[in-house]
Formats: C-alpha cells, sequence, structure tokens
C-alpha cells in the first residue's frame, strides 16, 4: 500500500532539541535544581508529571516555589523551558506545505501545558501562525494524559482518524517511539535530532 497520512514528532524533527539550553535558562533564573531534574530526563518527577497532565503550569510553577524556594512567573518557566525545544526549523515546515500537500498530517508529540500554549501562539512562528496551521490534527501528551511510547497514543491517533497503520508513515527521532509506532504496523523513519530528514523521505516516499 502506498503512505497517505505522516505522523510526524515535533522536538529533534521540526524543532532541534537543546535540553542543555533549558538548563542554562532555568540557572539563570536561579532554579539550578532544574539541572538535575532534567539531565537525564527521568522517568518519574516534576517534569514528566507536567509532561502527562498530571500537574497544570499554576500547581508547577507552586511546587517550584514552595519545595524549591524560586519564585518564578509562568512567563519565566516558559522562557526556560523554549530554550529545550530549541529553534523552530522553517524549511522543515515549508516542505509540509509544499511537497506534503498532498498527504495527511498529523503531529504527535511528548509535551507540556508551557510549551504547547507556546507553539498554539501567533509569538511562535515569524508568520504569526500557529504551529496547528500545518497538521489535520495535533495530539499532546499533556492533553492525552499519556505520552509516547504508549501504544495508546499511536492507537488514539489511528482510530479517531480512521488511518490504516499499512498507509501511515511515523517520523520521530527517539528509537523507543519507533519501535513501538513499527510494532503497531506503521511505517517508520528515525532521523536524528536536527537532521534534514527530506532526502530520506523523499527516498522513501519515492518507494510507495
Amino acid at each position: 500500500m502506498s503512505i497517505r497520512n505522516i505522523i510526524f514528532d515535533l522536538g529533534g524533527v521540526l524543532l532541534i532539541d537543546r535540553p542543555a539550553e533549558s538548563i542554562r535558562r532555568f540557572d539563570r533564573l536561579g532554579f539550578v535544581e532544574a539541572r538535575g531534574l532534567l539531565s537525564p530526563y527521568p522517568e518519574e518527577g516534576l517534569f514528566p508529571d507536567l509532561e502527562v497532565g498530571r500537574i497544570s503550569k499554576e500547581q508547577f510553577r507552586d511546587i517550584v516555589r514552595t519545595t524549591y524556594g524560586r519564585d518564578l512567573t509562568i512567563d519565566e518557566i516558559t522562557w526556560a523551558l523554549a530554550g529545550y525545544a530549541g529553534e523552530v526549523e522553517l524549511y522543515k515546515l515549508d516542505h509540509l506545505r509544499t511537497r506534503l500537500s498532498g498527504y495527511r498530517l498529523f503531529l504527535a508529540t511528548n509535551t507540556n501545558a508551557f510549551l504547547y500554549d507556546l507553539y498554539r501562539s501567533p509569538h511562535f512562528l515569524p508568520s504569526g501562525e500557529s504551529l496547528e496551521c500545518y497538521f489535520e490534527r495535533c495530539y499532546a501528551s499533556h492533553l492525552l494524559q499519556i505520552k509516547k511510547p504508549d501504544p495508546r497514543f499511536y492507537h488514539l491517533i489511528l482510530d479517531e482518524n480512521h488511518l490504516d497503520p499499512r498507509e501511515t508513515l511515523y517520523i520521530d527521532d527517539r528509537e523507543e517511539n519507533v519501535t513501538a509506532a513499527r510494532v503497531l504496523g506503521l511505517t517508520t523513519l528515525r532521523p536524528a535530532n536536527g537532521t534534514d530528514w527530506r532526502p530520506a523521505l523523499e527516498r522513501l516516499l519515492s518507494h510507495e
């Protein structure tokens, strides 16, 4: 079967993940404890709880204040976390609108309320558009309260949009996420963080 649908990860695929920059920004704000909470990224704890929607932005801010004694604002935390997301690779978004306009495009991201609200705002892209404008639908871990590589994340996208796994390509820079998608029958592509995946994608699609 030919590929008709493409599901994109965000960080590492459309954005360059830069955790060291996020840590540097938290250091500047005086929240030096974030270094131990973010590197290496844990399976449990404050940031993972934020990523699966167990705590809100306000609850996160309050925990940072009461547990670590750091009185940060929502805007300051957003600024620090935005360092993790790194820069938007605009040429890749352009590719979605030009070369991939004939495909059904979806976004599947492990993220948090701070960053997702930023992605949806007119301040994120130079064009003033929301990142959501590039996709038919977007799926975020903090809203679903599950995160990749949980199979339920992928099943939800497939089922809600009536996608045939055999006609669906999944692109992610993390091996565990790609493996989970492959088990469900999706074709996969795993580029390294921040690399140009367009040639590999073109080769894959040309053989379909």
